[in-house]
């Protein structure tokens, strides 16, 4: 019997590869899969959001965009809400404490879903969420899938949509907020606090919480002096899909 695994075709994986190579922080989206295979990707397709190395946080109001136009498409939710794809820049796969709330928060309801990490060194993590009976979960190798028909790669067009939705954020000049030290981590023995989270050794698990949206609200709202600063501010949730959840609580009972 064939294990089941999540695929990509070559199109699918050589964008997410793309994607991940293009900087230095983690990179968010979700995965398009087949008519006749939910568990096969054929695009990969990413919306607004402001990324960091130890985070992505999506814009609610891209994610309701993105949502309508794939109805709007005539695609049903289980072909493009169910596979969460992202990034990590060092070389492990391990879903962090972050990402296993933002799989639970999230996708809880749905009737099925997937969390699946690539990470910069190469490493891949997968795992299959499904409610249906007692439910369960398990982990699922990844795979590319070279027997179907697959689209030349885009290079330019990844590239124009890496930069319309990727908004990386240099968390070290962010203000501190009232009364704290500016962000930052101790080097006590001398080595750049960056290269050590991108050689494989750093994990997000410790130091995740410090990146929550609600502290970079907060922390920005320290900075404007009429109150009027970004209207959405501190008002996204940490992993900013929430507002995509309702594609589960409405398909839950399908």
């Amino acid at each position: 019997m064939e294990r089941t695994a999540l695929s990509f075709t070559p199109y699918a994986w050589a964008k997410l590869l793309f994607l991940r190579d293009l900087g230095n922080t983690e990179v968010g989206g979700f995965g398009v899969s087949a008519e006749d295979d939910l568990l096969l990707v054929e695009d990969v397709r990413l919306i607004g959001q402001r990324t960091t190395l130890v985070s992505v946080e999506f814009d609610d109001e891209a994610v309701a965009d993105y949502f309508d136009a794939q109805v709007d498409a005539r695609l049903p939710p289980e072909r493009f809400f169910r596979l969460w794809l992202h990034t990590h820049p060092g070389d492990s796969a391990e879903p962090s404490s972050v990402d296993e709330e933002t799989f639970q928060r999230v996708f809880g309801r749905c009737d099925w879903a997937v969390m699946a990490i690539l990470a910069k060194g190469g490493e891949t993590y997968a795992r299959l969420r499904f409610n249906a009976g007692p439910g369960g979960q398990i982990e699922i190798p990844v795979r590319i899938d070279y027997a179907r028909p697959f689209p030349a790669a885009d290079p330019e067009g990844w590239l124009r949509e890496y930069e319309q939705c990727v908004h990386s954020m240099d968390v070290w000049k962010e203000p501190a907020l009232p009364g704290e030290d500016p962000w930052g981590w101790p080097e006590p023995d001398g080595t750049d606090a960056l290269d050590f989270m991108n050689d494989g050794s750093f994990h997000d698990d410790e130091f995740g919480s410090l990146f929550a949206a609600e502290r970079v609200g907060a922390a920005r709202e320290t900075e404007r002096p009429d109150g009027d600063g970004d209207r959405r501010g501190g008002d996204r949730e940490t992993s900013g899909v929430a507002a995509g959840g309702a594609g589960c609580a409405a398909t839950a009972a399908d």
